[in-house]
């Protein structure tokens, strides 16, 4: 577990996508994973597909393989974060000291709205 200090820095850290150019959306029900380097080490970014709704989405840094620190859902369900309260999509999961990824914040954008029009 990482301290909350330890986990600021860690997501405030510059990062650089390993040896590409460009990066390719997964299809529908795909995922990839791209490493990225910084002055701490390797991160993770995994983007993911739904395998139905082509808005459904998901974007992921790791550190460490296994320490989840950012993720953005496009579309999907809501959230219920700990203290009961529903969030829709699309959200964003910060990494908090003792909740990881549990917790999630609205993200609104006049942009998500005109996807599906």
């Amino acid at each position: 577990m990482l301290s909350q200090k330890e986990a600021d820095e860690l997501i405030e850290l510059i990062k650089y996508l390993q040896q590409y150019n460009s990066v390719a959306i997964p299809s529908l029900g795909e995922k990839t994973q791209l490493i990225a380097n910084s002055v701490e080490g390797e991160f993770i970014v995994d983007i993911r597909r739904g395998r139905i709704d082509v808005f459904q989405a998901t974007f992921q840094t790791r550190y460490k393989k296994n320490i989840p620190l950012i993720r953005l859902d496009l579309e999907g369900p809501e959230h219920q974060n700990p203290d009961g309260m529903i969030i829709p999509c699309p959200h964003l999961h910060i990494y908090r000291e003792g909740f990881d990824l549990k917790r999630a914040f609205p993200v609104e954008t006049e942009a998500m709205g005109r996807c599906k029009t």
